[in-house]
């Protein structure tokens, strides 16, 4: 899946000739995220949206929560298989991280808040975010060399086009500088098979 032109998502399957155009959303596409047979989008104005794909060809967009805006917000699926939602906060170092408890009987979902990450930490990025185990091992027997748990690891950028990467301590919200002043903004990468 990508997105199109920002206020369009567009998938391409298997076995299809084409590119699959999704112009159900109203406002730009801020950040999708694929968990358990379904794409969940998030649009500028915090609205979260699921994308059946699966479906015999055709796709089914449904509405899964109500607005609910950020400037800068990430998807990013937990270690569990939850969707977590995790906001930068504005003018101030922290951020805010809510999972998503679907509904059954009613119209829309609610975020929850969530206060600690545990074990684990998440990188976010805008290709992709992703949470990780910090304190043991990781794909088998790797070990993650120096990752926090209960952290999210980010980079910002500046006016002069340099960025600088951070790791934030879920519990207390300061900030610790990791690789100040690089150029382009570093890529986080993940296995992750579908």
């Amino acid at each position: 899946m990508m997105k199109r032109g920002g206020f369009n998502i567009a998938f391409f399957k298997s076995g299809n000739q084409d590119w699959t155009y999704i112009e159900d959303l109203i406002c730009a596409v801020n950040d999708i995220v694929y968990i358990n047979v379904l794409f969940f989008v998030l649009d500028g104005l915090g609205m979260l949206y699921s994308c059946d794909v699966n479906s015999d060809g055709v796709w089914k967009v449904r509405k899964i929560t109500l607005p609910e805006f950020a400037p800068l917000s990430y998807l990013v699926e937990s270690p569990e298989g939850d969707l977590l939602r995790v906001i930068k906060q504005y003018c101030k170092p922290g951020f805010e991280i809510y999972k998503l408890l679907l509904s059954s009987s009613s119209e829309y979902s609610i975020w929850e808040k969530v206060t600690s990450l545990g074990d684990f930490a998440l990188f976010l990025g805008d290709g992709e975010s992703v949470s990780v185990k910090a304190s043991s091992d990781f794909l088998g027997s790797q070990t993650i060399s120096g990752c926090q748990p209960n952290s999210i690891y980010f980079y910002e950028s500046r006016a002069s086009g340099v960025y600088s990467t951070y790791a934030s301590n879920v519990s207390d919200g300061t900030w610790t500088s990791l690789h100040p002043d690089h150029l382009p903004p570093l890529d986080w990468i993940s296995i992750k098979p579908f």
